[in-house]
């Protein structure tokens, strides 16, 4: 073991005052460990010595603190909630970008009609170095309208510079006829985006949330893959319908498709009437589903389900079969 009094040059991290140094290896470019007189040390990376005696280390810091608060996202992560519902998972506060420092954010939560109440005590505290995703809990009302939630943030990087989110979302009444179904609802995500392989066991269930859009009408597809398509006897169903997890076949309804043909995979959805299909007996007649209420925005109107049912003797590779669904706007605005 050799020891230095000399001068310790800091080149990563400052060290205090230093009478004396201790290295458990050479004087060279090897990594060490060094013990400082004051009971300090620090693992270097690098230790020269240069002509006048003088010894540069270089200290391994490890990954350097985050430097900034980051930023935060509300997020909206259902397309409605039901009246009288108390739920932790439809709105969550994300943080992004950067964990120095303590954040607290504030919530509330109110809307129109039945609105909706915050459950908890109105902030979440993000502590340092946390990035974890956390929820607000809300409490929907007993009739149907809107639950806002609004969260503010206090930028601790920005000598308190307030930052204030909101979003909302539609609360709803069961609707009346509907039969209890625990299906979960999945997402289509956007126009003209495959969405995975839809696989589903002989006589099960899929819900999709009916997508909103600007657009007045809408097309549905179950596209074929050859790894997972289905060994005859076969058939497929669609049913479109406020009630979630509903497969009801109803003779004339454009709501409802049945089929064994791949080429058949399809279904139109439209809003309000048009000059060609002036009513919901028209499209009936040409396979239209008439969702009248459904939204042309982003987060109001009544809220609608694509279902889904397979039904086949066997898969051709897989132990269950299943097709890639997605959608589009289509042409009747």
């Amino acid at each position: 073991m050799t020891t230095f009094l000399t001068l310790l040059r800091r080149t990563a991290v400052a060290m205090g005052a230093i009478a004396a140094l201790t290295v458990t290896s050479e004087a060279n470019a090897q990594a060490g460990t060094i013990n400082l007189s004051n009971g300090s040390s620090c693992q270097y990376t690098s230790l020269t010595v240069d002509p006048t005696g003088a010894v540069n280390v270089t200290c391994d810091t490890g990954t350097p603190p985050p430097t900034s608060p980051g930023t935060f996202s509300l997020l909206a992560n259902v397309a409605s909630i039901n009246t009288g519902t108390q739920t932790t998972t439809a709105f969550q506060v994300r943080r992004v970008g950067g964990t120095a420092g303590e954040v607290v954010v504030s919530y509330t939560a109110t809307g129109s009609g039945g609105g909706c109440t915050a459950v908890d005590s109105g902030t979440l505290t993000f502590p340092a170095l946390s990035a974890a995703t956390q929820n607000i809990r809300v409490l929907a009302g007993a009739t149907s309208g809107d639950c806002t939630v609004t969260i503010t943030v206090a930028d601790p990087g920005l000598s308190g510079t307030l930052s204030t989110l909101t979003k909302t979302v539609p609360v709803t009444a069961p609707i009346a006829g509907c039969p209890a179904s625990d299906v979960t609802v999945r997402s289509l995500g956007g126009s003209g985006n495959a969405n995975g392989t839809l696989l589903l066991a002989s006589g099960a269930i899929a819900s999709y949330a009916l997508p909103k859009t600007t657009k007045n009408s809408g097309i549905f597809k179950l596209s074929e893959t050859t790894s997972t398509f289905p060994m005859a006897p076969w058939y497929y169903e669609v049913h479109i319908s406020k009630c979630k997890g509903l497969v009801e076949e109803t003779a004339g309804d454009g709501c409802y498709i049945k089929s064994g043909n791949q080429r058949l995979l399809s279904k139109i959805w439209m809003v309000n009437p048009t000059a060609t299909y002036p009513s919901k007996a028209v499209m009936d007649t040409r396979g239209i589903c008439y969702t009248p209420g459904a939204s042309t925005a982003t987060i109001t109107g009544e809220q609608y389900y694509i279902n889904i049912r397979y039904t086949y003797a066997s898969c051709s590779t897989l132990s269950v079969c299943g097709w890639v669904p997605q959608w589009t706007v289509w042409t009747y605005n």
